[in-house]
């Protein structure tokens, strides 16, 4: 009998860690407010933990483009990605540029087309490019997101990504056919605390999103509030490292 009644004591205590689990989901993951994207990159990924997570997607590292020594170097994801198949992704093609302006602006069509590719596999609804582009290289750069927004079907939007600067006093983004322009809010160097607090965003497309990691500290609540927040991890994400990121933002 007195068996019995422990056994009864530790289900009904399992039954509420199990219950209070649920909980602790309900408000803290799926009551988010904004929209969340997690930022898979070049490493192994399983984001399967995301099944039931409606206001969290995925922007995932599709290939990237190296010129260097006048010659183009370009790759595809090579590890795998593990997601849920209903999830509306968005295709991540990052660009480096390590020659000069005049090899990136002959090696346009061929950098164009590989993103056109890129952002229509399958689940797809959003294309992303990721250049820190110098200003002599912004010529270039207008020609290939025209050329992505040509070759692309309408239902898929372009984004960028784009240094703080462009978002306030250089306004050279302002007519370029994209959706938005995520301001990295991370790995800004010297100066990171003014800009994490006292930053003005003048741009208009920089006024629907933010990119942070969670790596390091967020910018104050006014960046973030009412917006789309792109995360950046260093490591592969796990439910854990989502946890900690759900609670950063709260």
């Amino acid at each position: 009998m007195a068996k019995t009644m422990i056994l009864k004591k530790i289900i009904f205590i399992v039954l509420l860690i199990v219950i209070a689990f649920y909980l602790f989901y309900f408000f803290a993951v799926m009551g988010l407010k904004p929209k969340i994207i997690l930022w898979a990159w070049e490493g192994p990924e399983n984001m399967m933990f995301l099944e039931y997570k409606n206001n969290v997607t995925v922007a995932f590292y599709a290939g990237g483009i190296e010129i260097r020594d006048g010659e183009i170097i370009i790759k595809s994801r090579a590890n795998p990605l593990i997601v849920d198949p209903q999830k509306k992704l968005t295709a991540v093609i990052r660009i480096d540029n390590f020659s000069t302006r005049e090899d990136l602006e002959k090696y346009t069509p061929q950098i164009s087309e590989f993103i056109v590719k890129k952002c229509q596999q399958k689940n797809v609804f959003h294309c992303q490019i990721d250049f820190d582009a110098k200003e002599s290289e912004r010529k270039a750069y207008k020609e290939i997101i025209l050329n992505v927004k040509k070759g692309l079907p309408s239902c898929i939007d372009i984004s960028i990504t784009a240094l703080v600067s462009w978002c306030s006093y250089d306004n050279w983004i302002k007519d370029l056919p994209i959706s938005e322009a995520v301001p990295m809010f991370y790995s800004l160097g010297l100066g990171e605390e003014y800009v994490k607090r006292n930053f003005k965003l003048r741009e208009k497309k920089c006024a629907k999103s933010i990119g942070v990691s969670l790596d390091e500290s967020l910018p104050v609540k006014k960046y973030i509030e009412g917006k789309k927040i792109y995360i950046f991890s260093a490591n592969p994400w796990t439910e854990e490292s989502f946890l900690k990121a759900v609670e950063l933002l709260k």
